[in-house]
C-alpha cells in the first residue's frame, strides 16, 4: 500500500512538473504568435495627418479606418482576427475612442493585448 501511494506521488509529480514546463515553453509562443499574426502595414507616412473626410471614405470592412483617441488606425486586415468578431466593422470610417475605452457595451477597458497591438494598426494623427 504504501509502495502504491509512493508510486503515486512521483507519477502525479512528474506529470505535474511536464505540464508546467510545456506551459511555460508553449505559451509565450502562442502570444508571440498572435502578436505577428496582424498583416504588415500599408506604406502611409506615420507623421501622416489625416481629415476625419478623408477617415470617412474608409468606411468598409474591405477598407476600414477608424479613430482613436486622436489617432488613425487601418484594421482593415484586423477585422478578421479582432477577438470580439466584426463588432469592430460598425465603426469603420468613424471615431471609435468611446466603444475601445468601454469594450463596447461591456463598459471595460480593451486587454493589454489589445493595447499592444493598436499601435500596429497607427497610419497617421487626426488633424483637427
Amino acid at each position: 500500500m504504501k509502495k502504491e501511494i509512493i508510486v503515486g506521488l512521483i507519477l502525479v509529480s512528474l506529470v505535474g512538473g511536464f505540464l508546467y514546463w510545456q506551459l511555460k515553453v508553449i505559451l509565450p509562443s502562442l502570444k508571440k504568435e498572435n502578436k505577428t499574426a496582424v498583416s504588415p502595414l500599408p506604406q502611409i507616412d506615420k507623421k501622416s495627418k489625416l481629415s476625419l473626410s478623408e477617415v470617412t471614405e474608409h468606411n468598409k470592412v474591405s477598407d476600414c479606418w477608424i479613430v482613436i483617441k486622436g489617432k488613425v488606425y487601418d484594421v482593415t486586415d484586423y477585422i478578421d482576427k479582432h477577438p470580439g468578431g466584426k463588432i469592430i466593422s460598425s465603426f469603420c470610417g468613424q471615431d471609435a475612442s468611446e466603444a475601445f475605452a468601454t469594450k463596447g457595451s461591456k463598459n471595460q477597458p480593451h486587454s493589454q493585448d489589445a493595447q499592444e497591438v493598436l499601435p500596429t494598426l497607427f497610419i497617421g494623427e487626426l488633424s483637427q
